[in-house]
């Protein structure tokens, strides 16, 4: 049985505590979620019939050896599955030593996944989800929307190497919509585009993260050698500055 509520942990992960109780030991567990296509909303990307996958399943952590019960929380990343982000539905199924199978009750949720907040980063895995929902039929927008959120790098301020890694991502797209990509295909190119995103968020991270360093560091030895006012003053509002931010 649920032991609580599935919830999003930190970085996207998603958590589920559960509880099992037999009179025998029990032999395996696991959670099997499954795609609701019913409750997907269907607009941009979506609008495709998706390209039929395996339910996703994950074991569970089993009660200690000739025990009969015990209760847990699975922690599992699934924010880079295909289903992170859309409507699922979630089921715990539990076999004991005599062969007898026993299912919990069914829940019905937003498969938890990892929150971008930079607008170039979130793009990106909305083309990736885009991609691996129906990539025969929107290889081709995705290719084509990523081309017009990148028209001008000059205009946006991104990382080093970004740049160069998106139109790196848009041209193993462009090559491999010249033919029926298969799943493999689809794998690797929605494995470039997740590394692009968190490129793009992380790197904006570091940076402000080192500014906020660098601030600090000049603040600190401003302070140590009694420098003037004027200059804590100032030094004063580059850390505010760089706290704001790196928040």
């Amino acid at each position: 049985r649920f032991n609580g509520e599935v919830t999003r942990a930190r970085a996207g992960a998603t958590e589920i505590p559960f509880a099992i109780k037999d009179d025998f030991d029990v032999a395996s567990a696991r959670v099997i979620i499954v795609r609701d296509l019913d409750a997907v909303d269907r607009r941009h990307g979506l609008i495709p019939d998706p390209t039929p996958r395996p339910d996703l399943t994950v074991d569970l952590t089993l009660p200690p050896r000739g025990s009969t019960d015990g209760a847990e929380v699975l922690t599992r990343d699934l924010s880079t599955h295909p289903f992170a982000g859309l409507p699922v539905s979630l089921v715990l199924e539990a076999t004991d030593g005599a062969g007898q199978t026993g299912r919990s009750e069914v829940r019905q949720l937003i498969l938890p996944q990892r929150s971008f907040y930079d607008p170039l980063s979130r793009a990106v895995v909305e083309q990736r989800r885009d991609l691996l929902w129906a990539p025969e039929d929107n290889i081709r927008r995705v290719e084509q929307l990523l081309r017009a959120i990148s028209y001008k790098p000059d205009d946006m301020t991104l990382s080093e190497g970004v740049a160069d890694a998106l139109q790196a991502g848009i041209a193993a797209i462009d090559t491999a919509q010249d033919s029926t990509p298969t799943l493999d295909q689809v794998e690797v190119l929605a494995e470039q585009l997740w590394a692009l995103a968190l490129m793009i968020e992380d790197g904006r991270l570091a940076d402000a993260a080192a500014e906020l360093r660098r601030a600090q560091e000049r603040l600190s030895q401003a302070l140590q050698n009694n420098a003037s006012d004027a200059e804590i003053a100032e030094l004063m509002q580059d850390l505010r500055d760089a706290t704001r931010e790196y928040m």
